[in-house]
């Protein structure tokens, strides 16, 4: 869609640029909140069993941890979409990386949230373009969508025991944020 503007308005929302011809062009995207309930978490032992479902995984590395009974995920190491999550991740071509980023005595994990259609290149978009993966390289410096709220929930890392947190190493998911689509 194409407007030419008075020289008295501001520019629009979503607008790309305006062209040689003097007229802006306006995006067909809104502003849009997503949610997403991550379920998990997985060893990489068992990540034949992660659903073979369509949606968001997030690649952890993770210790288990007495304490709390189970797995404590120290940091995120990578985020990805997929049809077919379960398939994806166990044909991935980045598993040496995740496991080179993860310590000793430390292992990778998963964690997944269902998501389908055309929200789920938008949600791990924005995932990935708000905490910055170390493995991920795709959207870690720009996000091509309108703005865009994630609400999280279930087991996906929000907080690392203290006793297990590893200075300036510990990245964890918020919980609700909202990123702006960048020029």
């Amino acid at each position: 869609m194409f407007e030419k503007p008075s020289p008295y308005s501001s520019p629009l929302e979503g607008e790309v640029g305006r062209g040689g011809n003097g007229y802006y062009e306006r995006k067909i995207m809104s502003a849009k909140t997503i949610y997403l309930i991550f379920d998990g978490y997985w060893p990489e032992h068992e990540s034949g069993k992660i659903p073979t479902t369509s949606g968001i995984y997030v690649v952890y590395e993770g210790a288990h941890d007495p304490a709390v009974g189970g797995v404590a995920p120290l940091r995120v190491l990578y985020i990805g979409s997929a049809e077919n999550v379960q398939a994806r991740i166990t044909g991935h071509e980045k598993w040496s990386e995740w496991r080179r980023q993860c310590q000793l005595g430390s292992l990778v994990y998963f964690s997944f949230a269902p998501i389908i259609g055309a929200d789920l290149e938008r949600a791990e978009a924005a995932l990935i373009y708000k905490h910055k993966p170390p493995v991920n390289e795709k959207y870690t410096k720009e996000f091509p969508f309108c703005e865009t709220t994630i609400n999280l929930e279930g087991q996906c890392i929000s907080a690392v025991p203290e006793h297990l947190q590893r200075r300036g190493k510990t990245v964890c998911l918020e919980k609700e944020f909202t990123v702006f689509q960048t020029d």
